[in-house]
């Protein structure tokens, strides 16, 4: 018993020095390679070594957190699809029961009608009241609280979109909606359908009276384009029109055709 003992150990400590033997010759190799293909010296060489293992684990740890995300969401989908599953057992279940009570309230109300004809002329008739509808908003007037009423709108969404427009000075065009982040077009249509988009009033900017905080706050305005209105005025006097800008080189029409709603002399 003590001989294999020994033998496993003689073992062990022979493969332990075969692979320290054969770590030391891989990284002379690794050296002299780097010396001869790149020019690097001894301690340069030594140093690639070092930091070699650590540029790979970084390239790779992206990878690794993707798929350890891509789990996750799968994870949380395979879990929405049995909620989805029971809401839809538990909602034809209550379908069923809803039926059955329809039936049974047609008949009492036939029962009634009967009897109330019976009775004579003066007797109320009962009748199961309509479901009312809510008071209708065009879509400039939706602030951020109702906007949350159309589904896939959420309290920050609805702030964006609400802050967006102020900012703007109200959407002359129902495309403007699709600037906002996080609003494609499929949001904006079912958006569209709740609160019906309406041709508001434009706040605009005056050219000869704005200030360089005032044109630069308008989202359609950079600060470094703001500085420049402010220069040309200065040096050729008031804006006579619109179009005077277009005598900037760096504007064009298009540029000011989707600007041009917001301004004014």
């Amino acid at each position: 018993m003590l001989r294999k003992e020994n033998s496993l150990k003689k073992f062990l400590f022979l493969v332990k020095l075969y692979l320290n033997f054969s770590f030391c010759r891989m990284w002379k190799i690794f050296q002299a390679f780097f010396r001869t293909y790149f020019g690097f010296t001894k301690r340069e060489s030594r140093g690639f070594l070092f930091v070699l293992p650590t540029l790979l684990l970084m390239y790779f740890i992206p990878y690794g957190i993707e798929a350890w995300l891509e789990k996750g969401r799968k994870e949380s989908y395979l879990l929405y699809l049995e909620q989805a599953k029971q809401w839809t057992e538990e909602l034809g279940a209550q379908d069923k029961t809803i039926k059955k009570g329809d039936q049974v309230s047609q008949a009492f109300d036939q029962v009634k009608i009967q009897q109330d004809t019976s009775k004579g002329p003066d007797n109320p008739r009962i009748s199961k009241p309509g479901s009312p509808n809510l008071t209708p908003l065009s879509f400039h007037e939706a602030d951020s609280l109702v906007l949350q009423v159309v589904s896939g709108v959420g309290p920050v969404l609805s702030g964006r979109i609400v802050k967006y427009r102020e900012h703007l000075g109200g959407f002359f065009d129902p495309g403007q909606l699709l600037e906002v982040f996080g609003v494609d077009k499929e949001l904006a249509e079912k958006i569209y359908q709740v609160f019906p988009f309406d041709q508001a009033p434009i706040r605009k900017l005056k050219l000869n009276s704005a200030t360089l905080q005032e044109l630069a706050a308008h989202p359609y305005i950079k600060y470094g384009e703001a500085k420049v209105i402010l220069a040309f005025r200065e040096q050729h006097g008031a804006y006579q029109r619109t179009n005077d800008l277009l005598k900037i080189k760096i504007f064009n029409e298009e540029w000011l055709a989707r600007l041009d709603p917001y301004l004014e002399p």
